[in-house]
């Protein structure tokens, strides 16, 4: 018998389709619908689209629609496709379209594309035979492109426009904009290898686009690509979104939006070198000065430029929350006067790129140029292009290096000293900080030699890149992890590999991402495992660590040390201001719930109430916000700023000084602004004023073993500290502090001393004492052995 579609086909063969035949086709088929199974019947729908027999499936479609109680996705397809070529009434176009659009989007994602692929080939060509009717019927063609095109990562919200437009004239003209746009070879690349042989649009381009003015051609031209760039930029489609900003500069160098598109793009992409000239070049072609970027690592082309603002860095320095070394460069003649930080490199492209790879520098992030200086222009470019050959060079290099690592077995001599190398990570205070005094406490230690590797700057891909070149130099036998980031087993992601032999000593300090998302963590035979608190101990514990051991956080006895001198009456307090947490959560779109935690907490602590474990449970319970988050962001931010509006509001009953940054902003901005003496660097600095003041404010809202109050205590001065004990970690330090829940508590410690000195607290927890424990369970662990397997 012959199946259903094989009579379609044959009549169809038989008599071409038209407007006037349409009702006799479907007076031949209906009996036919009756002879066969109904799933074949409609399964033919499909099949029909595929071959396009669209007449045939609009036929097929229309009548199984009189006689069933349900459609399909292929059959309002045909509906829509056929009303389109066969002029039904535009109202009924658009809500056939409605349908469809309904339908596809119930289907099963990965179907959805193929079903498009299909359906974009068939509504262009629906258009092309549409073009002189009303415009309504062309823009119900383009809501079925719009979606197709939006399934396949095009612009579809140019589409969307189309869609929406009524007059002929506006449908014309927008989308001259989207098809010069979407003519872009690369975005065809992009979009697909065979984009342009699948589907016909250069048809479409030549029916709908006429030949119009060169001047406003051009200037449609760049409105497009702009509104496509933008498009893609929000949807961050980053490489395309770049293909279509260059298309824009090709034509217009000077065109300041694109200039800044691209600069959010690179920003974005991590590539800030590049972020950085467009930013220079936007700023230029509109007219504005260039503004100064201090924590940036600049080039300058000319060395004169570069030794003016190199010596004027030090006033500069002295505001930066990290006090790192940034970085200046230029080339040309050697200049004798030049600081430590500029620093000459050659001028040829090769020998620069060598310059960075061998010396392991920062990359510079910023050039110095003048736009309006066609060889410095020129000049900048090409410094681009070699800071990418650096970067390119730089991965080959990890890649290689890290392999090396990981085969690279330590050799244990017996009788000489255990080899330990700690790199510095880069951002956070503690990536580079506490390496730098662990290495200290190390080297104070007998049986040890210590590599401390200094991570200058830069991105954390070539502070690998350094790391990776010292380690492999020093072969070390153990290495310290702070906060688990820089070592693993296999070398995933901006790791170093290391052997099985080598000891890999963990401190978590933080709660870093791998601990807070509660994924397992491949631990190691031989590693050791500590938790700053009772926090981290818990994640590791919940990571899969079997043995945890507790060490509190430590401080350098070598600069944070009791200094016999009178010392001033007065009360500080040295710490970041919580402007920003604020804004932070009302990012997230949690602002109004955050403000009514901020109240509650406020009120608790107005009345003195402590923070205890059963209150804590049940603000996190009625809550989105996590233990971590309550505890240290809403918790603490509530804390710290009415502990410092509080100090703040004594100053009538003795000396205030308030150091830090972000106190600019906030709620109490303006209560702390007379007694703010800017920011105090970490170090002899900082341990100088602890040693001149009689009172350090120590507000932190749930732990006593902080490293603030080690170094507060480790110069004498007496902590005035927020009464945390119900929620702290034993030992308290009880007799060694003044303790407040109140403001009148408060002023109350001004008057007092506690029982016992302060440098109690300090006794075990330097860094030297961490690093004689280290080295005692590396040799217990070796005295013991491997576990049995």
């Amino acid at each position: 018998m012959e199946s259903f579609l094989d009579h379609v086909l044959r009549l169809d063969t038989e008599s071409t389709i038209s407007d006037q035949s349409l009702g006799l086709f479907t007076q031949k088929i209906r009996p036919l619908i009756g002879q066969h199974d109904v799933n074949e019947v409609i399964n033919t729908v499909p099949h029909l689209l595929i071959k396009s027999r669209l007449s045939a499936a609009y036929c097929v479609a229309r009548t199984l629609k009189q006689v069933l109680p349900f459609s399909t996705p292929a059959m309002d397809l045909a509906l829509s496709i056929g009303g389109l070529l066969h002029g039904k009434p535009a109202e009924e176009e658009r809500q056939g379209v409605v349908v469809l659009r309904r339908a596809v989007d119930a289907m099963p994602e990965e179907q959805q594309a193929t079903f498009y692929n299909w359906v974009v080939r068939l509504a262009i060509h629906a258009l092309l035979n549409l073009l002189p009717t009303p415009s309504g019927r062309v823009a119900a063609g383009y809501h079925l492109v719009a979606r197709a095109v939006e399934i396949l990562g095009a612009a579809a919200p140019h589409w969307r426009r189309l869609a929406n437009v009524e007059r002929k004239e506006e449908s014309m003209a927008i989308g001259n904009e989207l098809f010069h746009a979407l003519l872009l070879p690369e975005q065809w690349q992009q979009a697909s290898a065979d984009w342009q042989s699948r589907f016909p649009i250069m048809e479409l381009v030549r029916v709908l686009v006429t030949p119009p003015d060169p001047v406003d051609s051009m200037h449609q031209l760049e409105k497009a690509w702009l509104s496509l760039g933008d498009d893609l930029l929000q949807q961050k489609k980053w490489f395309p979104a770049t293909q279509v900003l260059r298309e824009v500069l090709k034509h217009n160098p000077a065109c300041v939006q694109a200039h800044y598109y691209l600069a959010k793009v690179y920003f974005s992409c991590g590539y800030i070198a590049r972020a950085n000239y467009h930013r220079r070049m936007g700023r230029y072609y509109r007219g504005k000065p260039q503004e100064d970027m201090p924590d940036m690592t600049v080039f300058h082309l000319n060395p004169e430029r570069a030794l003016r603002a190199a010596n004027s860095d030090h006033a500069q320095q002295t505001q930066r929350v990290n006090s790192d070394v940034v970085f200046r460069y230029y080339t040309g003649t050697f200049l004798s006067t030049a600081p430590p930080h500029l620093v000459c490199v050659p001028a040829e492209r090769g020998a620069m790129a060598d310059f960075f790879l061998r010396t392991c520098l920062p990359l510079f992030t910023d050039i110095d140029f003048d736009p309006g200086v066609e060889a410095e222009h020129m000049l900048a470019t090409q410094m681009l292009l070699t800071l990418e050959d650096v970067v390119r060079s730089q991965m080959t290099g990890s890649s290689l290096m890290q392999s090396v690592c990981r085969d690279l077995q330590p050799a244990a001599i017996p009788g000489h000293p255990l080899r330990i190398f700690l790199p510095e990570g880069i951002g956070r205070l503690t990536a580079t900080r506490t390496p730098r005094d662990m290495a200290k406490g190390l080297q104070q230690v007998r049986g040890c030699e210590v590599m401390h590797h200094c991570a200058v700057g830069g991105t954390p891909a070539w502070a690998l890149f350094g790391a990776l070149s010292a380690y492999l130099s020093f072969k070390p036998n153990v290495v310290v992890d702070v906060n688990g980031l820089r070592f693993s087993a296999d070398g995933a992601g901006e790791t170093i590999p290391i052997h099985p032999d080598v000891f890999r000593v963990v401190w978590m300090i933080d709660y870093t991402a791998p601990l807070l998302g509660g994924k397992s963590i491949p631990w190691r035979e031989r590693d050791l495992i500590y938790a700053a608190d009772a926090g981290t101990e818990f994640m590791l514990r919940r990571s899969g660590a079997q043995t945890v051991q507790r060490r509190f956080f430590c401080y350098d006895d070598s600069v944070f040390r009791t200094v016999s001198q009178k010392r001033r009456r007065k009360l500080i307090f040295v710490g970041r201001g919580n402007s920003s947490e604020f804004m932070t959560y009302s990012q997230r779109g949690r602002v109004g719930e955050y403000r009514d935690l901020v109240a509650t907490m406020t009120a608790r602590l107005e009345a003195g109430e402590p923070m205890t474990e059963t209150m804590l449970e049940q603000l996190v319970r009625g809550s989105s916000f996590s233990r971590a988050e309550m505890l240290g962001f809403i918790w603490g931010y509530v804390v710290k700023t009415h502990s410092v509006r509080w100090l703040c509001e004594l100053s009538n009953e003795i000396e205030v000084e308030v150091y830090g940054p972000d106190w600019g902003a906030g709620e109490i901005a303006d209560i702390v602004k007379p007694f703010h003496k800017g920011f105090l660097p970490n170090g002899p600095q900082l341990a100088a004023a602890y040693n001149e003041a009689e009172y350090v404010l120590v507000p932190h809202p749930f732990d006593l073993h902080s490293q603030r109050m080690l170094e507060v205590a480790a110069c004498g001065a007496i902590p005035v500290v927020y009464d945390c004990r119900p929620l702290a970690e034993k030992p308290h330090g009880d007799d060694s502090c003044l303790w407040y829940r109140t403001k009148q508590e408060m002023l109350d410690c001004l008057t007092k001393r506690p029982p016992a000195p302060p440098q109690q607290i300090c006794v075990g927890n330097t860094y030297a004492d961490f690093a004689r424990r280290i080295l005692a369970d590396i040799q217990e662990s070796i005295r013991r052995g491997p576990s049995p397997s």
